[in-house]
């Protein structure tokens, strides 16, 4: 069993199918529960990043100073009905989604979200490609050697 393990591929092989593996834990964790971390970078820019529902969001939010409601405020999320939005843009297609928004005037709302099975499919096939296509044999050399 041992010799099956020599070489660098295999090794690549087995980090890469850990790695899917955790993504895959935490791809069906994101169903049971929702993760969020909100980075206040400045007065004016926040920055989240969470796990819902099968995918990876982040958000950058850029807002005027003395606006009021901030993010990481408890009452933020009851405040967003009353607030006007206009999408500026968005793509939406296989779980991957991408929007702008304007809302009341110069505040800002940039959000995307990449589900989990882009990341977890890929890393599969790659760690099974690793894993087990048998490495070549290396050529041996031709020629005289002094």
């Amino acid at each position: 069993m041992g010799e099956f393990f020599k070489g660098w591929r295999r090794k690549a092989g087995l980090v890469t199918l850990a790695m899917a593996c955790l993504l895959t834990i935490a791809w069906m964790r994101s169903y049971v529960r929702v993760n969020l971390l909100i980075l206040d970078d400045k007065d004016t820019t926040y920055q989240s990043l969470s796990t819902m529902f099968g995918g990876i969001q982040w958000t950058r939010w850029t807002s005027e100073v003395g606006h009021g409601i901030k993010p990481n405020d408890p009452d933020f999320f009851r405040q967003l009905d009353v607030w006007s939005f206009k999408v500026v843009w968005r793509w939406n297609y296989g779980g991957f989604d991408f929007v702008k928004v304007d809302m009341r005037g110069s505040d800002q709302i940039v959000r995307g979200e990449v589900p989990y099975w882009s990341l977890v499919l890929p890393l599969t096939l790659l760690s099974a490609s690793l894993i087990l296509v048998k490495p070549r044999k290396a050529k041996a050399a031709t020629g005289s050697t002094p």
